[in-house]
């Protein structure tokens, strides 16, 4: 049955994506350094400005355009590199915060909630989240501070809400290691939930604004190079998680490690992108 389950949402993710696939705007690939439909009408156009004006300017080299789409690609590897420590510690919820669950009380009255099955969890909030955000959050707040939240702000937020979560996992952490008989392994599951709510926030505010970010930022001609890097940086993320899962942190300071790692990797990124540019679209 558990198998069958699993086939069937994969079938029915593949026919809702096949079924949708009538609706998106197919957008002709660029190569090399030829021109993008965007670049040549706006070559066209300035072409007739030049003509009225009588001046004639030659349009730049491959070179130069080569060059400046280096440029764009080098901003853009400057906010993906120091998310591989964030998804290193992202993933945790998938190991360490199982592991603190499974010395809990797992049962919510007379259902047994197993610790493996709270990073589902997760999938449900960020599912939540994102209308929240896009529809009343993020207007409200612009509207009332009056200001733009672009990509890097959502991106900053998101890691700030991630170190939140590990000092809530840290907090939790010292409850359940309180050396009172009647204290151990009664302290509810339902305690990991404020984690769970903190790290979802996290992934909409991270997640889905970089894989908006990588789309966006990218050069006309590079947009699939750039999404394939944002995916490496997840791959990446998971093998340096390997590597902090073998160092042996006493338990009652974990947590507040990686809480530690994240603020440090938010200093990083920001002097790494502080003078960022975003391309207009």
């Amino acid at each position: 049955v558990c198998y069958a389950s699993i086939a069937g949402t994969i079938a029915a993710s593949a026919v809702s994506f096949l079924g949708g696939s009538f609706w998106y705007r197919h957008v002709p690939p660029v190569y090399g350094c030829s021109y993008s439909n965007k670049e040549k009408k706006k070559n066209e156009t300035s072409t007739l400005i030049r003509e009225k004006q009588s001046v004639q300017q030659s349009p730049p080299s491959c070179g130069k355009r080569l060059l400046k789409k280096i440029k764009e690609l080098k901003g853009v590897i400057g906010v993906f590199s120091p998310l591989i420590i964030y998804w290193a510690l992202f993933f945790q919820q998938n190991s360490v915060w199982v592991l603190q669950g499974q010395r809990m009380n797992c049962y919510f009255g007379n259902l047994h909630v197993p610790p493996d099955l709270m990073p589902s969890f997760n999938d449900i909030l960020v599912v939540a989240f994102i209308p929240l955000m896009d529809y009343l959050v993020y207007p409200h707040i612009e509207k009332a501070m009056n200001v733009k939240i672009r990509s890097l702000h959502k991106i900053f937020a998101g890691m700030m809400a991630a170190a939140a979560s590990f000092i809530l996992a840290g907090l939790l952490e010292l409850y359940i290691e309180v050396p009172l008989t009647d204290c151990r392994g009664n302290v509810s599951l339902a305690w990991q939930v404020p984690q769970y709510i903190a790290i979802s926030f996290a992934e909409v505010l991270v997640s889905v604004t970089g894989l908006e970010f990588a789309y966006s930022q990218a050069p006309e001609n590079a947009k699939n190079f750039v999404t394939a890097l944002w995916s490496l940086s997840q791959a990446l993320g998971t093998v340096v998680m390997a590597g902090l899962a073998e160092i042996p942190f006493p338990r009652n300071i974990q947590f507040f490690v990686y809480s530690g790692l994240m603020a440090l990797l938010i200093a990083v990124s920001f002097c790494l992108n502080k003078n960022f540019h975003y391309r207009h679209l």
